[in-house]
């Protein structure tokens, strides 16, 4: 109970931390609009395009990877010989 506790005030804290740096603002303004946090500067629309494809790219990558490997497992799992067992 007491890992529990320490474990959800850090969280907290942190959420409040993020808060006020307005960080969700600035997340959701970099993904709409390509402005870097902290700054003037925003990336055009065809470099965004780029960046969020390849995001997209490699995160769809690796669940396809995981669910290629848990499936293989699976399958070898199940195609290996039972052991015979001697009927007296």
């Amino acid at each position: 109970m007491r890992k529990f506790i320490i474990t959800t005030c850090l969280i907290l804290s942190g959420v409040l931390i993020l808060d006020s740096f307005n960080f969700v603002h600035s997340l959701v303004m970099f993904v709409l609009v390509g402005v870097i946090p902290g700054t003037n500067t925003a990336i055009s629309a065809d470099q965004m395009l780029v960046l969020v494809a390849i995001l997209l790219g490699f995160i769809f990558g690796r669940l396809v990877n995981g669910a290629i490997v848990k499936i293989t497992h699976q399958v070898a799992q199940h195609s290996q010989p039972k052991a015979a067992t001697l009927v007296k």
